[in-house]
């Protein structure tokens, strides 16, 4: 009995070169966790972007296009036939739209789209900033240009081109239209 109280009593536990030599394994196992993980992480935030980008895309189209389709005139540069529209300070007209009133579209130097459903010179956002910023990732969307078409058949046609500002990629959509008087 003495003995084995001996033997318990020089047990002195890890040694430094196999404490040393745990921490590297376990290195070498995060590392190669990391080194998996990482790209897997980056593609589902780029594919997270995209969503995101065609969400906005369709949203902005979407209310284009049922104004669009609820129109009686279209005017790709402003109001043909009455004083020529005055831009409030850093937006450029895009397009106008008689339905049962003037409605016009506007850019601004940011990429936001702002409308003025009044046709009272106070255009507002069409969106709400927080559908082009996303604070999470710190990724912002920019509407970088806006085409308009009217074409000989009556065919409304947008384009819209969108940017990610921080990753540098863009992404463009058609979309297309008859006005209600038209059809």
């Amino acid at each position: 009995m003495i003995k084995r109280l001996k033997l318990q009593l020089n047990n002195k536990g890890l040694s430094l070169i196999e404490l040393i030599v745990a921490m590297l394994v376990m290195v070498t196992i995060m590392i190669a966790v990391t080194t998996v993980f990482a790209p897997m992480l980056q593609t589902y935030q780029r594919a997270n972007n995209l969503a995101e980008v065609n969400t906005l895309m369709d949203n902005i189209s979407q209310l284009i296009m049922n104004d669009i389709a609820s129109a009686h005139e279209v005017f790709e540069t402003g109001r043909t036939g009455t004083p020529t529209i005055t831009s409030p300070a850093g937006l450029t007209l895009m397009f106008s739209l008689r339905t049962t009133h003037f409605i016009d579209y506007y850019l601004d130097t940011v990429g936001t789209i702002w409308i003025d459903t009044r046709g009272a010179g106070e255009p507002e956002r069409m969106l709400p900033l927080h559908y082009y910023r996303y604070w999470g990732d710190g990724n912002v969307f920019r509407v970088n240009d806006a085409t308009f078409l009217n074409n000989d058949n009556g065919v409304v046609t947008l384009t819209l081109f969108i940017d990610n500002i921080n990753d540098g990629w863009s992404r463009t959509r058609i979309y297309t239209a008859r006005p209600v008087t038209l059809e």
